[in-house]
């Protein structure tokens, strides 16, 4: 099989690997070069301190450029610097967002045209010429308009890929009847003259597969989810500071609405019912720790103390390994649930109360769907019976899960790239 070059253009710092979505880009990235492809990535953000260590710790090759960057030339950092005012005057004038590492937080969320940056067009024309790839892959359909800087023999000769993560239209719609902004404002037809641009588009599962195949009929659509980094399944290890209980459940998440909402809903309806024996505790870890301290705070005096909050881990099998079971109350939101495949690939089973949709999202019995979160403390209870078996059977469906390989995952990405 030939090796191919690809360059990746992806607005998610993915080397971190703390957010779902980063974890998800990083895998795809590693089965890739796994396979034998070279990745470039553009990332047109500004770089911080922090970068360098983690692009340097995984060999990662990642061409960073942002507005204050200048090009080389006299000519070009003329230009540079007549559309570096013209930028700003724009941001100033629109309400544009500025684009650094952070977006802006305005009401309603972002427009695809607010990412479209001139500095950005011509970073990339830069790279596309001196790398000539031979697949590109967007992350994101916040990506897709720097297809707009190919020539017409650049567009015969290489292969388009956009990789979306979301249905985002519908997501959008999601969150805003729910009273929530989303973080990007998009129409269904917007979002579907965007995968028309592409050769192939990758959903994230089958169910969004199919909604995206008609709304691009002459694209090739395929279907990646999500494979955990392989590892050995964990096993339980209490810390010595952590009062005996009997069950210990984990939330792991990013600090996004979904998420928020997800795990404030739980605290205030389910956990008071778990909670009320002493016999459950739970861990709370990720960016979204800092959201919920005081509500925890206030729920750990009514309740012996049994929520723990454990902020940003780096690695997260230390996370896994103190629990028995994870849980995911998400009420709203579309897209694969990365903590939940991340869950079962470490051997750990899941109490969910996302959709199940009858395709590869059930994960086989590791993953117990409940209706509602009545059902998820009714399955808790289960859990809690006196001769552990039910907790056992989904540990041990887990573990049977855990051993699917990344090329069981991503084999139709990777037959997409090999015939490019």
């Amino acid at each position: 099989m030939k090796s191919k070059k690809i360059l990746m253009a992806s607005l998610v710092p993915f080397w971190y690997r703390q957010t779902g979505a980063q974890q998800r880009i990083f895998s795809l990235v590693q089965a890739l070069e796994r396979d034998g492809h070279h990745i470039k990535t553009f990332f047109p953000m500004s770089e911080v301190e922090s970068d360098g260590p983690f692009i340097e710790k995984y060999a990662l090759d990642v061409e960073q450029c942002s507005s204050d960057m200048l090009p080389a030339g006299i000519i070009a950092k003329a230009i540079w610097y007549l559309g570096a005012v013209l930028n700003q005057l724009q941001s100033v004038l629109h309400a544009l967002p500025y684009p650094t590492r952070r977006f802006s937080e305005r009401a309603g969320g972002m427009k695809l045209v607010d990412y479209q940056w001139p500095w950005a067009r011509r970073a990339f024309q830069q790279i596309l010429n001196r790398y000539q790839p031979d697949v590109i892959i967007c992350q994101y359909v916040t990506t897709a308009w720097l297809l707009d800087t190919l020539t017409p023999s650049q567009r015969r000769d290489i292969h388009f890929i956009i990789d979306t993560h979301d249905l985002l239209s519908a997501r959008k719609d999601q969150f805003e009847q729910r009273g929530h902004d989303h973080w990007i404002d998009i129409s269904p037809e917007e979002e579907a003259r965007v995968l028309a641009m592409f050769d192939t588009v990758v959903a994230i599962q089958p169910s969004e597969a199919a909604a995206m195949q008609q709304m691009a009929p002459d694209a090739r659509l395929i279907v990646a989810g999500h494979y955990s980094a392989k590892s050995a399944t964990v096993q339980r290890k209490r810390p010595v500071d952590s009062p005996e209980v009997k069950l210990s459940l984990g939330y792991i998440a990013s600090n996004n609405a979904s998420n928020i909402d997800a795990l404030e809903r739980f605290l205030e309806q389910a956990w008071p019912q778990i909670a009320r024996d002493g016999m459950v505790e739970l861990l709370v870890a990720g960016a979204i720790c800092e959201t919920v301290a005081m509500k925890v705070d206030q729920l750990n005096l009514k309740h012996a103390g049994n929520v723990r909050l454990l902020g940003s881990v780096e690695d997260v099998t230390d996370f896994y390994q103190q629990i028995d079971v994870a849980i995911n109350p998400v009420q709203f939101g579309t897209g694969l649930k990365v903590k939940t495949v991340e869950a079962i690939f470490h051997g750990i089973p899941v109490l969910t109360t996302e959709p199940k949709l009858g395709d590869d999202a059930a994960h086989s019995g590791a993953v117990v769907y409940c209706e509602n979160l009545a059902g998820l403390v009714d399955e808790v209870e289960q859990l809690l019976s006196a001769d552990r078996q039910p907790l056992e059977r989904l540990k041990l469906l887990a573990t049977e899960y855990s051993q699917t390989t990344d090329r069981e995952v991503y084999q139709q990405l990777l037959d997409a790239v090999a015939e490019a």
